[in-house]
């Protein structure tokens, strides 16, 4: 009845996920086109594994999908979703990231003068791979970088935290959530950005927009739809899921080469 009162001409739902079956039926009910938004996860997530059939059912049963990516949609091409796919990838407003406020504040708390300032955003999770930004920290011959892991603790954080102070990590900081207006600061105070993930179920990886929207290069993994958001050798560099010899030869890259990072500066 609430749908029919407000004369509702389309229904978009995000992720084909099990609510969103009930929005298809309701569609069809009232005959009102539903468009699903797939991200990718609903067939590479081990933990829904067992809903792939039903996510591909919603797709071919739905008006219209919408996939953040290519690798989104190819993930669904490959779990027999045969209804047509429009990719339209994410994105974010780039006046939102110019930020100049309270950074002088957070380089006096954090004792960053000269030093590059390598950021981790994201779940502080395995999947994330957060470990393995800094298990790379760790062989880097510079000692002039600061590093900061900033996001909701998913079972890493103490882990993190214990390995920072077992190797007498003074330059590392694992910060957890912090508020937007930090965000934004940490954002524009950074140099290099990580994106260490290990899984594909990224379909996109918006932190990393975020980053490049602050004017910061992006190191990530070759994984997902990573290779779609960062562009090898020209916003930053791709390395091996995992590979952290790798990740730290490229991040000693950009430390060692400043007009390398601002060559990546977009």
């Amino acid at each position: 009845d609430f749908i029919k009162h407000r004369k509702v001409d389309l229904i978009h739902t995000q992720h084909a996920y099990l609510r969103s079956l009930g929005s298809l039926i309701v569609g069809k009910t009232l005959k009102i086109p539903v468009v699903v938004t797939i991200f990718s996860s609903e067939f590479t997530s081990s933990s829904l594994k067992k809903l792939r059939t039903v996510a591909s059912h919603i797709c071919n049963k739905a008006n219209y999908i919408i996939s953040i990516s290519e690798h989104a949609k190819n993930i669904a091409r490959k779990n027999k979703v045969y209804n047509s796919i429009t990719v339209n990838y994410l994105g974010v407003d780039s006046s939102y990231f110019d930020y100049k406020s309270n950074l002088e504040e957070l380089k006096i708390k954090y004792k960053i003068s000269n030093e590059t300032v390598i950021l981790y955003v994201g779940w502080l999770t395995e999947r994330k791979g957060p470990q393995i930004l800094l298990e790379s920290i760790t062989i880097i011959k510079s000692k002039n970088i600061k590093v900061f892991f900033i996001g909701p603790d998913h079972g890493l954080k103490e882990r993190l935290e214990s390995t920072v102070r077992n190797r007498n990590l003074t330059n590392v900081h694992v910060l957890g959530s912090v508020g937007n207006e930090t965000l934004k600061a940490f954002y524009s105070l950074s140099d290099i950005f990580i994106f260490p993930t290990l899984t594909q179920d990224e379909g996109f990886g918006l932190v990393a927009i975020e980053a490049m929207a602050s004017g910061t290069p992006v190191i990530g993994s070759k994984i997902g739809a990573i290779p779609e958001v960062v562009q090898n050798n020209v916003t930053g560099f791709l390395f091996k899921p995992g590979d952290y010899v790798e990740l730290s030869v490229k991040i000693t890259m950009l430390v060692e080469n400043n007009s390398l990072r601002n060559k990546m500066k977009i």
